[in-house]
């Protein structure tokens, strides 16, 4: 009799499934490309190449890493394209000056 109380309280519990569906065609990952984390964000790797998308769908990043050590950020979501120097130790970030 204990077993049919605990089978009958799992039927009665609400299951809650969210579902988060990534356009992959809208930002060009449609072929090896692999989920490799998803929190707020995704992020998606073929290759050498990493796409960041946050969790509205919104493009955030193109990042790819070449054998030199440098991580170039090819296009984000404000056009500005940092890059990652590991050898040089530096880190190059343009920035918008705004006229007031």
């Amino acid at each position: 009799m204990g077993n049919d109380n605990k089978q009958k309280q799992k039927l009665n519990e609400e299951i809650i499934v969210e579902e988060q569906i990534i356009p992959l065609e809208k930002y060009n990952l449609v072929h090896n490309w692999k989920l490799i984390m998803q929190f707020n964000f995704a992020l998606f790797k073929n290759k050498d190449e990493f796409v960041i998308i946050d969790h509205n769908d919104e493009y955030i990043a193109r990042i790819s890493i070449s054998n030199g050590g440098v991580i170039e950020f090819k296009k984000t979501l404000y056009d500005l394209t940092p890059k990652i120097d590991f050898n040089n130790k530096t880190i190059k970030i343009p920035f918008i000056n705004r006229a007031r």
